[in-house]
């Protein structure tokens, strides 16, 4: 299906982030090893070959479409996302990425003021940057003190009326394979 790469710079790639007091070749064997672990080297081989995208929407639909989604939502008690107006929508994240992949295609095809409080991590893939208000879910001081700007811009953005998305849990379900099943977190 796809060919040939068409971006040059991968948001997966763990360039520089992984440093020790070890030689650069150690620390560039563990960057390989990690990406290959977490699967980001795939998630990278993936990201270079999809063709360009006109915008959010469009960059969704595609990654959809790579994966061969398709998903049908069921409007419970006749009712949907408002039209207009501040609203928070709170979600569980039991697939991983691609469940906040497709609530986004989602709603971004209902209204345009959606935002997704999710890992700054994410914020490194450039075609999503402004869906998310990134903050840090990996506790400690720093965290306290880094998610106290993504807190009031959450605020700023309900008060403006758009529509804001929460995973309160922090984390995805995963595989424990000692029950041979998808679990969430404990």
């Amino acid at each position: 299906m796809l060919d040939a790469p068409l971006r040059t710079r991968s948001p997966f790639r763990l360039d520089g982030l992984i440093t020790t007091p070890l030689p650069d070749r150690f620390n560039h064997w563990l960057q390989v090893l990690a990406e290959k672990t977490f699967g980001l080297s795939t998630l990278d081989r993936l990201y270079r070959q999809l063709p360009p995208c006109s915008g959010q929407l469009d960059f969704l639909q595609t990654v959809l479409d790579l994966f061969n989604i398709h998903y049908r939502v069921n409007q419970l008690s006749g009712k949907g996302i408002p039209g207009e107006g501040a609203a928070i929508l709170v979600a569980n994240h039991p697939y991983g990425g691609l469940d906040g992949i497709m609530l986004a295609h989602h709603l971004l095809q209902q209204r345009t003021d959606v935002k997704f409080m999710a890992n700054y991590v994410l914020g490194r893939i450039p075609e999503l940057q402004e869906l998310f208000i990134p903050v840090d879910p990996f506790g400690g001081d720093n965290a306290r003190v880094a998610n106290i700007r993504p807190l009031r811009e959450a605020m700023r953005w309900l008060k403006a009326g758009g529509v804001l998305v929460v995973f309160p849990a922090g984390e995805v379900s995963h595989l424990h394979t000692s029950k041979r099943q998808v679990t969430d977190p404990e």
